[in-house]
């Protein structure tokens, strides 16, 4: 019987827990889930009135702040903003460490990463670019609250 190398048996260990911390995440994730909060990494004035913030909250109107997400088990979505709803797609993507939720138009267009920071049965939160103006995105932190429908 051969021996296994201490660095190819870490190297098998970390691969496993990879693929299996990554399918407990794309299981955990479907569900309905609502706006929490958007945290840009620095301040912005999205409204125009003078006075930036790093709080989306701060500076968008209160319609704006009706975000919603339904992420279903087969990859499939919508995306409500207001009354506005868009069908989306959505994976998720292990990268250099990192786990992605992927969400495209439900063509398959425009696919945007975010990476996920934190996921509970309550809570996901995601880190990447988000719209702060009509044609600028900027870095930032969107929690969303788990919620039954």
């Amino acid at each position: 019987m051969k021996k296994v190398s201490p660095i190819l048996a870490g190297i098998i260990m970390l691969y496993s827990a990879n693929c299996t911390a990554q399918t407990t995440q794309k299981e955990s994730i479907p569900g309905h889930y609502v706006f929490s909060s958007l945290l840009f990494d620095s301040p912005i004035d999205l409204n125009k009135d003078g006075k930036s913030s790093r709080k989306f909250e701060e500076e968008a109107s209160a319609s704006s702040l009706n975000i919603q997400y339904d992420f279903n088990a087969d990859g499939t979505g919508k995306y409500i903003v207001g009354q506005k709803e868009k069908a989306i797609k959505w994976k998720i993507k292990t990268k250099e460490m990192k786990t992605y939720l992927i969400i495209a138009d439900d063509d398959g267009f425009d696919p945007t990463p975010y990476e996920i920071i934190r996921q509970s049965n309550k809570m996901l939160t995601l880190r990447g670019e988000f719209r702060d103006g009509s044609d600028s995105t900027s870095p930032g932190n969107l929690e969303l609250k788990k919620k039954k429908q």
